[in-house]
């Protein structure tokens, strides 16, 4: 298309994005978009607010009784001729026709081209450079999916040197394309075997050294079988019912006395030691450090007792 040449006024085909809203009445107020594949009109229409001709979309389905007279007028009666006819899909095509010889749509027939929605990883595709908007952007197909249009169009480029992509296929997919070159038809590709990107899994984290030394120091008791008691077998009620143990309150602990060498021990608790266990009082005064003096009056009086006792015996 030459930049002095304008568009068609209208162009049928399969929406290339889930981006453009129809433009009919209550789709429009809903806000409705076109799904990708989902075979839409395009009206080339003047938009005053940017002062320039744009590119309207609708559904197929939304086409009014008077727009589509409109078509049928400037495709003078023939659907074959209407722009992007071609390049739809079959049973597209049919409906068209349909709708070109009942001059209505049919509001509940919905086509959606799901090839143009996902083509697999590895799988042949057909890539279709458009200018829309001065841009050129790339519209994808199976391979299987193309159009007798697509074919002649793809095989006249081949033929011009301007087909792209060949001599990077396998060599299984350039024969099939070759062979639909020379044919006329659209075969079906071979499906090839992809590997599998698989994601590498992370490693576990490793438990420190300390860990596991302890786990190996503790020992377990968990898949250890108890010992069989002797009266193992025998009902619950024939064994004698144990008495419960009364629970001791616990009280305070009692830290017991820690004996120290003499010299080592205070001198007070020492001899309170000796006054808590039964000695004579001999012992008593025995006890006493012997660098102290005794008092004259005190051993006086001592012997006066022994004497006493003494005689007494």
């Amino acid at each position: 298309m030459s930049g002095d040449e304008e568009p068609p006024m209208y162009r049928l085909e399969h929406s290339v994005s889930d981006k453009a809203g129809c433009q009919q009445k209550s789709c429009k107020a809903s806000k409705v978009k076109i799904a990708k594949g989902e075979l839409r009109l395009g009206v080339y229409t003047w938009f005053e607010p940017s002062q320039q001709f744009i590119t309207s979309w609708k559904h197929w389905r939304c086409v009014l009784p008077g727009q589509l007279k409109n078509i049928i007028e400037l495709a003078d009666d023939d659907p074959e001729s209407l722009p992007g006819f071609p390049d739809i899909s079959a049973e597209s095509q049919k409906q068209v026709k349909r709708a070109f010889k009942d001059s209505a749509v049919d509001e509940l027939w919905s086509n959606i081209r799901t090839d143009l929605i996902k083509i697999k990883k590895g799988e042949l595709r057909l890539g279709i450079a458009t200018l829309y908007d001065g841009h050129v952007s790339w519209v994808y197909k199976h391979w299987r999916c193309m159009t007798a249009y697509d074919l002649r169009s793809a095989k006249e480029k081949m033929i011009e040197t301007n087909f792209g992509g060949l001599d990077q296929l396998p060599e299984e997919l350039q024969r099939t394309v070759l062979r639909s070159f020379k044919y006329g038809k659209a075969f079906e590709p071979p499906v090839l075997e992809t590997v599998k990107e698989t994601k590498p899994k992370k490693p576990r984290a490793k438990k420190e050294e300390s860990d596991d030394v302890d786990a190996a120091a503790e020992p377990t008791t968990a898949g250890v079988k108890r010992p069989a008691d002797e009266d193992e077998g025998v009902g619950e009620d024939a064994l004698p019912k144990k008495k419960k143990k009364k629970k001791k309150k616990r009280g305070r602990a009692v830290k017991k006395a820690v004996s120290l060498p003499c010299e080592q021990q205070d001198p007070v608790e020492q001899q309170m030691k000796a006054i808590s266990e039964p000695a004579s009082f001999e012992q008593f005064f025995s006890e006493v450090k012997r660098d102290e003096q005794i008092d004259p009056a005190v051993a006086k009086t001592q012997a006066m007792a022994d004497a006493m006792r003494a005689e007494a015996d």
